[in-house]
């Protein structure tokens, strides 16, 4: 039996379901609305919708269901570089660290995230 949490659909649980998302988006926005790099992207007033909606993608994500909006629409209009898409990654990689995600888990989660950005689905 393959228990590959992405093979198997299981990564969503895996970490910890909806609350392991709340708290992983929390910390992540926590983060990103104080780096100096990516703030100027998240504004201030839509915060709790933008969570809102990175909570229902990764768990879309996470669970391997189709992604709830197209990145390509959300992001439009928006000039991200990659220096910004790393500094976005870095503070996931740490976030998952902070809240103990699995070794494995945690190398799933990043694949995940990683490949949409190299894919340049946004």
């Amino acid at each position: 039996m393959n228990t590959d949490p992405l093979t198997s659909g299981e990564l969503y649980r895996a970490i910890g379901g909806d609350g392991a998302i709340e708290r992983v988006v929390d910390a992540l926005y926590d983060r990103l609305t104080n780096d100096p790099i990516v703030r100027h992207q998240f504004d201030p007033d839509r915060l709790e919708s933008l969570k809102a909606g990175q909570r229902a993608w990764f768990a879309a994500a996470l669970t391997g269901a189709p992604l709830p909006v197209d990145l390509r629409t959300v992001h439009a209009g928006l000039d991200i570089t990659d220096a910004q898409v790393t500094a976005v990654l870095a503070h996931l990689d740490e976030v998952l660290t902070d809240i103990g995600v699995t070794s494995r888990s945690h190398g799933a989660v990043m694949g995940v995230v990683a490949r949409i950005w190299h894919a340049r689905n946004f």
